[in-house]
């Protein structure tokens, strides 16, 4: 995606939370189709070398072959309070989505009230 790394879920986040981040095609690939993925990562750091990527293998297939920026995406990711983390990649223009789910309690820091 064009526009790169961006934080979704900032630490000290309450839980449950959902957010829904919008993204567009950075090119349009070739022979009538696209192919995009969505990688998810996590960690205290903007440095994505210094994060770790989630085990949620999301790809769209045969995408249309328009302009840059003409293939939008939408990206729904939820964390709840037990540590499940859940993703839905989404292709705007065909309606064609991919979910999926990761579950850590090492994504959540409890604190007392």
């Amino acid at each position: 995606m064009k526009e790169g790394l961006k934080v979704l879920i900032p630490k000290g986040q309450a839980l449950p939370f959902t957010i829904t981040q919008d993204s567009k095609s950075a090119n349009s690939g070739g022979n009538n189709s696209m192919t995009a993925s969505c990688e998810l990562y996590y960690g205290e750091t903007d440095d994505l070398s210094n994060c770790k990527k989630f085990n949620i293998p999301l790809v769209l297939n045969n995408l249309p072959n328009l302009k840059e920026g003409e293939v939008k995406f939408k990206v729904v990711v939820t964390l709840n309070e037990s540590g499940e983390i859940s993703v839905n990649f989404v292709c705007v223009n065909t309606k064609s989505g991919q979910n999926g789910k990761f579950q850590s309690k090492d994504l959540i820091e409890y604190h007392n009230s």
